[in-house]
């Protein structure tokens, strides 16, 4: 087909949108000749996942390949920093490199991203320097980061420290303004030394003014802004707008001079235009403009469609799209730009291998996570553990001494972090501990076997629960669905830091769950949870608890549906698989790359079950006894499970709490 048949074709699908009470009316007749496609291609929060480069150039050349003249890629910031060991290990010069490879493809025209606030992990200064010089063809784009020194009010954008934005000429004569702002948040998301000498505008406002410049004194044709920041929820667009006035000044305050909108940093994957089914409650005061964010890790696309009227010089259809990607074949890895980027991800893999043998801490027995099928011989659980017939790992149903350790180190590395701020709580899901520390003598741990541990790289968050939600998190190790289905892990044992210990009336996995949505109140007969204690002291139900843990739980993952509904949820900037080595070195007291001592497993069990309690107490409530009174109790689930727990022969038991007495 013809170029110029397919615009005649896309006019005629556009004239008929109006006919049929589309939201396009009285459409000149003339523009019908004179209409071209414009397609947007989009992907965010790459963070160095070599892994997916291949794949994600071999879709993006797939796509572009289809219409070369009509169509550009841009990305939505944090490209680099909080990457993958392959890439971090040698300060994300390969994901650069790659970037590099894309942007000087023929006929695939890359040469923008929005920074976001993991491009200031090292500063400013690194970006505009060392990353800036490493930049070839692309570049990155910071419209509302301007130097704090000679600061006009009157002008504050003048003083820009990043590029503001980027043209785009495309070979069907259409020109395509690129805006790029990040979060304001940054100050409180990187070391703020590397950034004290710049400020972060308002993103929207920011927007605004460039948008207006560009279609206002440079004719540019389409505007598309990209803001490193995005929405809590992807349920719906009114859910989205409702749940973060950030987003709500996103869609709702930018100008009608910008013709689509790009997010990213939260990670999520949606492709609205603001119809009836995505925003319901009709909130969105722009219906029509696309607002796309690409999930992150390279493993999504977002596309924007536009046909721009030139005579009119309108947007008159616009619709955004997911896309697949898909990994190439034998023969989509011979291409020239999919061939050379394997080649810069094969060799970097190659020297990442090497670093990772450098040791960063040591242990003195196996630290696993919980086992099923082992045996207790003489005492010990897991004797010939992963042999035929013998245990296996994973156990999410029940604790482990890595479990406990990780969390352990979360909340050590906040307690001395001054970005952070300290916390109360360290918290894991069991999902994320994806290996084990097995011992071997001399005990070493390296990097490799401490990555492996750790390898989603998810961001470490702070968020604040009250106690009663803090008890109902623990409610919800009993799974269930949103809608009330039991999944099929019935319960997921979290791991929790070492200063946190509670008791519960049964350890069935399938046991009813006590959920909020069913009214579980802080002493409902229903709960499971029957007493919990931080540092030894009674949960206190209305007082707030600082949690740290992985974006993955803040986001209510994995069915802790009550984590969102804390308050001050912030993201550390520390990756959790960084956090945790640095833990481990620390409590080895690495000196010199040599570990003078070494961290032991904690066989301890955070919770104990407790039945036939006499007197019976509410949950949540103290066993009131008289002086001479007596006290019985059945206890259970006393032992672990993970790789050399012992039998636990002897319970200590206090009358009143670890550290005091109840008053």
């Amino acid at each position: 087909m013809s170029k110029s048949l397919k615009r005649v074709m896309t006019a005629l699908a556009a004239m008929a949108l109006c006919v049929t009470g589309g939201v396009f009316i009285g459409l000149p007749a003339a523009s019908a000749i004179n209409l071209a496609d414009v397609h947007i291609y989009t992907f965010n929060d790459f963070h160095g996942r070599l892994d997916a480069a291949v794949p994600l150039a071999y879709t993006l050349q797939k796509e572009v390949a289809l219409a070369p003249d009509d169509s550009l890629v841009v990305a939505g910031g944090d490209l680099i920093g909080a990457s993958a060991f392959a890439s971090s290990s040698a300060q994300d010069l390969p994901t650069i490199q790659i970037m590099n490879t894309l942007a000087q493809t023929p006929n695939f025209t890359f040469q923008a991203s929005a920074a976001g606030n993991h491009e200031f992990d090292q500063g400013v200064a690194d970006i505009i320097g060392r990353v800036g010089t490493a930049q070839q063809g692309w570049t990155y784009l910071g419209a509302n980061v301007v130097w704090k020194a000679g600061y006009n009010p009157a002008n504050p954008y003048a003083g820009a420290a990043l590029n503001t934005y980027s043209l785009v000429n495309l070979n069907n004569g259409v020109m395509v303004g690129v805006i790029g702002v990040v979060t304001e948040e940054v100050s409180s998301l990187v070391d703020p030394t590397g950034i004290a000498n710049v400020m972060f505008l308002d993103p929207v406002a920011t927007v605004n003014h460039w948008a207006n410049y560009l279609k206002t004194t440079l004719g540019v044709d389409i505007v598309v802004a990209i803001y490193h920041d995005g929405p809590s929820t992807a349920t719906s667009m009114s859910a989205a707008i409702k749940a973060s006035a950030t987003f709500k000044a996103i869609v709702n305050d930018t100008s009608d001079k910008v013709d689509a909108i790009i997010n990213g940093h939260t990670h999520l994957v949606y492709n609205w235009t603001g119809d009836a089914a995505q925003d319901p409650e009709g909130l969105n005061l722009h219906p029509g403009r696309p607002v796309v964010q690409a999930g992150n890790n390279g493993t999504n696309i977002g596309a924007i469609d536009l046909v721009y009227d030139k005579d009119t010089k309108t947007v008159v259809s616009a619709a955004a799209r997911p896309v697949t990607v898909v990994t190439p074949d034998a023969t989509g890895l011979t291409l020239g730009t999919v061939a050379d980027i394997k080649a810069l991800v094969d060799q970097a893999n190659a020297e990442a291998a090497l670093k990772g043998n450098v040791v960063v801490g040591a242990i003195t027995k196996d630290i696993t996570t919980a086992f099923i099928g082992g045996a207790w011989v003489p005492g010990i659980f897991g004797l010939e553990y992963q042999t035929a017939g013998g245990s296996v790992r994973d156990d999410r149903a029940n604790e482990s001494t890595l479990g406990r350790l990780v969390a352990d180190a979360y909340l050590g590395v906040a307690q001395i972090t001054s970005v952070i701020g300290g916390a109360d709580i360290g918290v894991i899901n069991p999902g994320s501990l994806r290996d084990e520390l097995y011992y071997a003598a001399p005990g070493f741990v390296t990097y490799a076997m401490a990555n492996e541990v750790q390898p989603f790289l998810n961001n470490l968050w702070t968020i604040e629960l009250t106690g009663a939600q803090f008890k109902q998190l623990l409610e919800q190790q009993w799974q269930t669905s949103e809608t009330g289905v039991t999944p099929s892990r019935a319960f997921l044992a979290l791991g929790l830091s070492s200063n946190v210990a509670y008791t519960v009336n049964t350890d069935v996995p399938t046991a009813t769950a006590c959920t909020m949505e069913l009214g579980c109140a802080w002493d409902d007969p229903a709960s499971h949870i029957k007493s919990v204690f931080i540092n030894g002291e009674p949960l206190d139900p209305d007082r707030l608890y600082k949690i740290i843990t992985v974006s993955f739980l803040v986001a209510g993952g994995d069915n802790f549906r009550v984590m969102p509904e804390g308050v001050n949820a912030k993201d550390t900037g520390l990756l959790d698989r960084d956090a945790w080595i640095s833990y481990i070195s620390n409590q080895s007291l690495l000196v010199s790359g040599t570990p003078t001592a070494a961290m032991a497993p904690n066989f301890g069990h955070t919770s104990v079950v407790v039945t036939n309690l006499t007197p019976a107490t509410a949950p949540m409530a103290p066993t009131v006894v008289k002086a001479g009174g007596k006290v019985t109790a059945t206890l259970s689930r006393l032992n672990l499970t993970s790789l050399g727990s012992p039998a636990n022969a002897t319970i200590d038991i206090y009358i009143g709490s670890k550290f005091g007495v109840y008053p």
